[in-house]
C-alpha cells in the first residue's frame, strides 16, 4: 500500500504552489493549493482529469458521496458534483477564512476559522 501511495505522490504535481487539502474516494482523488487550482486525478486512468481555477484559495476540501466539498479564503463553502460543477453554496458568515473542514457520517459540515487565537466551529445540517 505505503508503494502505491509513494507512486500517486510522484504523479500528484499539478499545483505549482504547496497544496492546501486532498480527499480521495476509491476511484478519484482531489487536491486544492495555493494556486487557485481545484484538480481532480482518476486513480483508474492514472491521470489528470481535470482542473479548474477557483476565484479564492481553496483551504480545505472533503468528499462524501457524490458531492465534493470546498471551503476557502471567501468563507463560503461550494458543492461540486462529479463533474467538478458548483451545485450549490452556502454562506457561513464568516469575516475571516475557513481553515479547515470536517464533514461528518451524520450529514453535517464543520468549518473552522481562526480570528486572532480563538478558534470557532459551526455546524451546517445538510
Amino acid at each position: 500500500m505505503i508503494h502505491e501511495v509513494e507512486k500517486l505522490s510522484l504523479k500528484l504535481k499539478h499545483h505549482n504552489k504547496p497544496v492546501l487539502s486532498i480527499a480521495a474516494s476509491p476511484n478519484y482523488i482531489w487536491s486544492s493549493g495555493e494556486d487557485y487550482a481545484l484538480t481532480c486525478y482518476d486513480r483508474r486512468a492514472k491521470k489528470l482529469l481535470k482542473r479548474i481555477r477557483m476565484e479564492r484559495i481553496s483551504s480545505s476540501i472533503s468528499f462524501t458521496e457524490p458531492y465534493l466539498w470546498v471551503a476557502g479564503y471567501d468563507g463560503y463553502i461550494k458543492c461540486f458534483n462529479n463533474e467538478m460543477k458548483i451545485v450549490s453554496k452556502f454562506e457561513t458568515g464568516h469575516s475571516q477564512p475557513i481553515l479547515d473542514m470536517a464533514h461528518n457520517m451524520g450529514q453535517q459540515l464543520l468549518p473552522v476559522r481562526m480570528e486572532g487565537s480563538r478558534c470557532f466551529l459551526q455546524t451546517f445540517i445538510l
